[in-house]
């Protein structure tokens, strides 16, 4: 009986003796296989519970697919903006020409009456003659007492032959083609009606355009003999508005004229020829 229980005994513990190694070699296994995994394994595993080397072999192919585009992005990212670099280094070089070009541009713009200038100048102020002819002369004479388009002509062609930049009548830019003539009662600037007193605004050097219309025997002196009034003033600044409509061409088109044809006609070999040309026609 008792060789029977020492032989059970021993087969107990026998079994649980291998039992005990069977699980020492499968946690060894297990920790070799959690070890053996990445980072990025291990985080899909936890955040998704996924197990197994099918799905979370998958889910790192996605990972890693994924990776490969940012890189590319990061690439054509930097690819564009060395690309706008580039094209800021050509707008840098290009800045000499492109000065230029805008400083015509607004001399134009000035030229053309197409903005509003400001700067020293004058302002002339005239009105109709305060001068009373008796009832009994002639219509014609009483009608040479007002200010007409002739003498407003006038006045304006002193002031561009004084050098004025700028111009205004009654608050309407003069520019070229501007016409000043009377209708009826009124004159007429730029297709707008306007009468006595009638005010001009110049920008250029005062004291140049004021002695210009100053000179004896000129507009003003003649104006002044018939008791026109007169109010002459000179200004540090003063403002001349745009014409309030652009003027649209329909028949006048520019000329085109090449670069190598206005080279041609002032290089030194063009003006040799041309001399020659001269002492052969003598």
């Amino acid at each position: 009986m008792k060789k029977d229980e020492a032989h059970l005994d021993r087969a107990r513990m026998h079994w649980i003796l291998s039992l005990a190694g069977i699980c020492l070699v499968m946690g060894a296994l297990l920790a070799i296989q959690v070890r053996s995994r990445t980072p990025e394994e291990r985080l899909l595993s936890t955040r998704f519970g996924v197990t197994g080397g099918g799905p979370l072999g998958a889910l790192s192919q996605v990972l890693a697919a994924t990776q490969e585009q940012v890189e590319d992005q990061a690439e054509e990212i930097a690819a564009q903006r060395e690309l706008i670099t580039q094209y800021e280094e050509h707008m840098a070089k290009e800045k000499d020409i492109v000065k230029p070009m805008a400083e015509q541009l607004a001399n134009a713009k000035v030229a053309l009456g197409l903005t509003a200038v400001k700067g020293p100048g004058i302002v002339l102020e005239v009105d109709d003659s305060i001068l009373k002819l008796g009832e009994d002369l002639h219509q014609y004479a009483q009608t040479g007492l007002l200010i007409h388009d002739n003498d407003l002509l006038r006045i304006m062609n002193e002031l561009w032959a004084a050098g004025a930049e700028a111009i205004s009548l009654n608050d309407q830019r003069l520019v070229g083609g501007t016409a000043i003539r009377c209708s009826g009662p009124t004159t007429q600037v730029n297709s707008v009606p306007i009468a006595a007193p009638y005010k001009f605004i110049a920008l250029g050097d005062p004291d140049t355009l004021a002695g210009a219309l100053n000179i004896p025997g000129g507009v003003l002196e003649n104006l002044r003999l018939v008791q026109f009034p007169i109010k002459l003033e000179k200004s540090t600044e003063l403002v001349v508005p745009a014409v309030p409509t652009a003027k649209k061409f329909k028949y006048a088109r520019p000329v085109e004229t090449s670069a190598s044809t206005e080279t041609d006609s002032t290089s030194p070999h063009a003006v040799s020829d041309t001399r020659k040309r001269r002492a052969a026609g003598k």
